[in-house]
Parts: structure tokens; sequence; C-alpha cells
């Protein structure tokens, strides 16, 4: 990582291994994000899966640039997780990433001008591969994304501040979705797929600024009533568990993944799922809990990046 030496320790410059790990965090926030963003696919007359297939491609590409040392290495394996299956969310995804990552072939790192052309990249690419666009969608927010980008760079922007811009951006394209398009509008929701790749800008602008990924600034409003007491709306159950690191034998302390960046991991996933995180990363498996309403969704976080076992969900009201 090419950090500069300023208080706050942001890349300057993005290599494999950084681009690797912001799918990585990309894959872990989409998990957790999937429940939410399905009730927001189904809410504006989706298909109620724009969540599932996108946490589903984003896996993938992890899946397949986890080895990756290189730039070009990393450019040739994101084409080798796409799969026709997932749906329109999950191919706009691929495309969107095949793009950004075609244009950062034949180097060592990065820049904040090449990144800029390779969110221009993936966002020509999400945009060629619908075979009927409709406004308001994935690419509408992808081209505001790059458009904020290769403005920063034009007037001289370091990398930081340009994925801040390129962020900002996304955002306000995604919240202005509603406007074009009416079923979201008649839903009041913003479209499912651009918050989906809104999860990918928060990854990136994470990783160059060496923090771990916040929840993202927007919100998915849950069918709940509001006069429900909030704590019978939010944490109702406690899942407990253990979690053995991929690669790891639950007897020894091996682990290909690492029981520590195991427990980061998991636990950027599980804080936009619940409260009262807890994670024990001492011995060679996982000793975690977490209150919650997303029992499926905080297993499928655990499977990322381990093998759960010992699961127990209480009910937190008796």
């Amino acid at each position: 990582m090419d950090r500069t030496d300023g208080v706050d320790r942001v890349l300057s410059r993005l290599t494999a291994g950084d681009l690797v790990e912001v799918v990585r965090f990309a894959a872990d926030a989409m998990v957790a994000h999937a429940p939410a963003l399905d009730r927001l696919d189904a809410g504006s007359d989706g298909n109620g899966n724009t969540g599932s297939h996108s946490a589903a491609a984003l896996s993938s590409v992890a899946e397949a640039v986890g080895s990756c040392r290189s730039l070009n290495e990393f450019a040739a394996a994101v084409p080798t997780a796409a799969d026709p299956s997932l749906g329109r969310a999950g191919g706009l995804l691929f495309s969107f990433l095949g793009g950004v990552a075609d244009v950062c072939r034949n180097t060592d790192a990065v820049d904040a001008g090449r990144l800029a052309l390779a969110l221009e990249a993936g966002a020509e690419a999400a945009s060629h591969s619908i075979a009927s666009p409709r406004p308001g969608g994935l690419d509408a927010v992808a081209r505001a994304v790059a458009e904020a980008a290769l403005a920063a760079s034009d007037h001289g922007a370091a990398l930081a501040p340009l994925v801040l811009a390129a962020a900002e951006a996304g955002l306000d394209a995604l919240e202005r979705t509603p406007t074009v398009w009416e079923p979201l509008a008649d839903a009041g929701v913003v479209d499912a797929g651009g918050a989906g790749l809104m999860v990918v800008i928060e990854a990136l602008v994470a990783v160059v600024h060496g923090d771990d990924p916040d929840p993202p600034a927007w919100e998915f409003d849950d069918d709940t009533d509001t006069d429900t007491d909030s704590s019978d709306r939010t944490g109702r159950y406690v899942v407990e568990m253990l979690v053995t690191p991929e690669g790891a034998d639950a007897g020894s302390g091996a682990s290909v993944l690492g029981s520590e960046t195991a427990a980061r991991r998991l636990r950027r996933a599980w804080v936009a799922l619940g409260d009262g995180v807890a994670i024990d990363a001492s011995g060679p498996s996982l000793v975690a809990s977490v209150s919650t309403d997303e029992i499926g969704a905080v297993i499928e976080s655990a499977l990322v990046v381990g093998r759960p076992s010992r699961i127990v969900v209480s009910d937190r009201r008796g």
C-alpha cells in the first residue's frame, strides 16, 4: 500500500492488493445489506432479488481475485467470476467491475487519474450491458460517480478527495432516482441496483482512507409498525456461534485468512445487521455474537469468512 505521511494515512495509489481489499470489503458489506436491498427491490415492483444477486456476484469476484498479486492478474480474474444466472443486478455489477479492472492493466498501481478513467469505463460497460435501459438505474448512478471522478481529476485532485467526490455524487444521484422513474416514486424508494453500487463505492472510500467501512449514509425502511416499541423492532434475537476462519483447522492455529482478519471482516458485516457485536479472536475459531433481526444474513456473513458451527439463536423476548 502506498500511503501518504499525513495524519489520516490515506492511500495515494491503489495496488492490486488494495483493489482486492476493496472487493472483499464490498462483498462483506453486500452480504450484510442483501436482505434490505431485496426488500427495496420488491417494494418497487422488482423481483426482490437485487441484494441476493449482488451479494452472490461480489462474493464470486472476491473469490476470483483473492490470490491476485498484480493488476494484470486482477484484470484477468474479474471476468472469470461472471455468472449469467445472477440476473440484471449481478450482471450490471460484473460489467461495472470488469470495465474498472480493464483500465487497471499494465501498471503497478492506480493513481487518481487512472481511477477516474477506470470508473468511467465501468459506467460505460454497465450501460452497454443493459438490453432495455430505464431511467434511474445502476448505470445512471455509475455515470454520476464517473463524471464526478473525472471532474476531480481534471482539477488535479489526489486519490482521497477524488473518491469522496465520486461517492458524494453517487449518493446524490441515488437520491434522485425516484424523480426519474415512476415506479420508484410511487413506492417512495431509491433504486436497489444503484444502492448496491454505492456499497462498492463506499468500500473504495474506506480502503483509500484506511478506515473500516461504515454503514452507508442511506437507510432502508422496514415495513414495521411505528407504534411498536423499538426493542421489539431491532435486535430481537441474539445469535451466537463459533466461526473457523477460511482454511483453518479448528484444532490448530493455522489459517489462510487469519483470525484477526476474519474477525475484522465479520465485524464489518455484522455492524450493519445489528448491535452488540462481540467477537473474540484469541483462539483458532472466532467466538462471535450479535443482537439482530436478520438471522439468515448474519449466518451468511459468517460463511463468507469461514465455517460457522455451534450456532445458538435466542429470542430476547423469552
